[in-house]
């Protein structure tokens, strides 16, 4: 039996907004048709009224065992990895898996329907397994160029993942993993065809201390490799294989170019972005060269929230030139696209999961005035479904 919602406004991707609209989905849980009311419609009918039907947000980049640090603004990167491994040093494995259950809890209620979340202490991840949000787990591997610390991480990546969880494979940062930690990385995820993701090009220290072993993080690492990140990952063989690149916000010349020639995705996050104060990041850029661009909230740590509407909202107040439609296409398809799930989710069109949430459309009279409202005013989420099953209603 077709199951057919009816809404004022279907949005299925950023570029085809349907007035007075019924999504069909099949007993599969997958997206079977849309089409304009018309009064002959087969199967039944669930009318959810003043509503738009929009494709569930994709958190590409989330670290939901972390915990709020306060202290935002200061713009200060070294110093907040201090306060993040004095907070670490502080919780258990009660804490960490609560932090994540009540983090995948928020992400669901504010209309995401898939996350990417980068899990190092291993807590939670049989909740996520369970829990209907759709959840790609990277697990998150971090020697520090440290070789006894290194056999430890390179278990640690080939552990098996719980069956209803999409794995990865998460080496922190270019300057922060070994060689010998990255290859084996690469190795790993080319033999079971795992995809990749790594913070990337995020602060000038980083730049700095890669290239010529100077600035703050010269006492934590042994030596310099005197090249840039991209060049370390592409020696690793890292760059053919799936992967998605977290922040870069201080690219070397070319590096960008190089990202679109290999197929290589860059995720932003608004949130963390204004919780350092950052100078504004080359997002026109990328559009303009086609790159494939994804939105994540990052973690508590670094972000006031997990809401992906307020990513976007973030976004369109830091970009106020960036078209809305590119901003609901990052934070939907482009999402889909860095965890590799783009076959899958990211758009409500015909054959993919029926994923999405019905968000209060008061006020929205035309197509630009979704666009605008989705993007830019955070509209009310009222409902959450995945594949065609309601997951989350407000209460």
């Amino acid at each position: 039996m077709i199951e057919h919602f009816h809404s004022r406004w279907l949005v299925q991707d950023a570029q085809e907004i349907t007035p007075r609209a019924l999504l069909a989905v099949g007993q599969q849980g997958r997206v079977s048709g849309a089409s304009k009311e018309n009064g002959e419609t087969q199967g039944n009918v669930t009318d959810l009224g003043d509503v738009v039907i929009v494709p569930g947000y994709v958190n590409a980049h989330a670290h939901l065992e972390l915990p709020d640090l306060g202290q935002s603004g200061s713009g200060e990167f070294v110093p907040w990895v201090g306060r993040v491994l004095k907070r670490r040093a502080q919780l258990g494995i009660a804490d960490y898996s609560a932090q994540v259950e009540s983090g995948a809890k928020r992400a669901l209620a504010t209309g995401t329907t898939a996350l990417g979340e980068v899990n190092s202490s291993g807590c939670g991840e049989a909740f996520l397994a369970q829990f209907p949000l759709r959840t790609r787990l990277y697990r998150e591997l971090l020697d520090g160029d440290d070789g006894e610390r290194t056999p430890e991480q390179r278990r640690r990546l080939a552990l098996p993942f719980l069956e209803d969880l999409a794995g990865g494979l998460a080496p922190h940062a270019p300057h922060t993993v070994s060689d010998a930690l990255l290859e084996a990385c690469a190795r790993e995820c080319r033999a079971r065809r795992l995809p990749l993701s790594i913070h990337w090009a995020e602060t000038p220290e980083e730049r700095d201390w890669l290239s010529r072993g100077v600035g703050p993080f010269a006492p934590f690492f042994k030596r310099s490799p005197s090249c840039s990140g991209l060049q370390r990952l592409a020696r690793a063989g890292i760059l053919d294989l799936p992967l998605t690149l977290v922040h870069g916000n201080h690219p070397e010349p070319g590096d960008l170019e190089e990202l679109l020639r290999c197929g290589v995705g860059l995720v932003h996050c608004p949130g963390t972005h204004a919780y350092f104060d950052r100078p504004q990041a080359q997002l026109e850029k990328w559009a303009e060269l086609g790159l494939s661009v994804a939105l994540g909230t990052d973690s508590l740590a670094s972000n006031g929230d997990l809401d992906m509407g307020r990513e976007m909202s973030l976004l369109r107040a830091q970009h106020p030139g960036l078209d809305p439609a590119t901003v609901l296409e990052w934070a939907t398809r482009g999402g889909a696209r860095a965890l590799s799930l783009h076959n899958e989710i990211g758009d409500l069109a015909v054959g993919k999961w029926a994923d999405f949430s019905a968000v209060d459309a008061a006020g929205m009279e035309s197509e630009a005035d979704v666009l605008e409202a989705l993007t830019g005013a955070r509209p009310e989420v009222l409902g959450v479904w995945i594949a065609g099953r309601q997951v989350w209603t407000k209460q």
